[in-house]
């Protein structure tokens, strides 16, 4: 199979918003690594489990803070304590866009945005639940789009459409696989 040289995604702009600095952001994720922590699909080891749920729910949930997507959010969330990684798409439709939040404010840290044309069954906003391993975060939409985006900062390492590489064509519900580190 022909490799994918990184550039099939078109033209990537990413956004940093007001907020911490990036050596905070850096040092606020790094302190949150631990046993609360929900990295990627199905949490840190993929089964779902956690040890810190409460024996019963309260009758209301208390609500910290709430940020509107402009899309449907069909992906899972990924989040350190400090972070929270969501995915939405833009008001035209036609990109994928990826935000880091600050967990404890709700803050907008920073955000990827790349092209992702196309019509897909229940919408096109990305379905993969994002990972988040050591620094980075990566990142896959519903038509293939795959980025390794540095966790403090939302710089791209580098970027990879999955469907150009494998010469691959687009299910009609779009990719859903979670990314996972081998």
């Amino acid at each position: 199979r022909r490799g994918c040289d990184g550039r099939g995604a078109g033209i990537v702009r990413q956004k940093k918003k007001q907020g911490l600095p990036s050596a905070a952001v850096a040092e606020r994720a790094a302190a949150g690594r631990d046993e609360f922590i929900w990295t990627g699909w199905r949490g840190p080891h993929r089964d779902g489990l956690v040890p810190w749920l409460p024996e019963t729910l309260p009758e209301e949930p208390h609500m910290e803070w709430a940020l509107p997507l402009t899309s449907d959010a069909l992906a899972g969330v990924a989040a350190t304590r400090e972070l929270v990684i969501v995915a939405d798409r833009d008001f035209a439709d036609r990109h994928d866009v990826w935000r880091c939040l600050d967990a404890e404010l709700g803050l907008e840290l920073w955000s990827v945005t790349y092209p992702a044309e196309g019509q897909l069954d229940y919408g096109n906003s990305p379905r993969a639940t994002p990972l988040i391993h050591g620094d980075y975060v990566y990142l896959q939409g519903a038509f293939g789009h795959l980025h390794c985006v540095e966790l403090a900062s939302g710089e791209i390492v580098w970027q990879r459409d999955l469907l150009a590489a494998c010469e691959a064509g687009l299910p009609i519900w779009g990719l859903c696989g979670s990314p996972l580190i081998a």
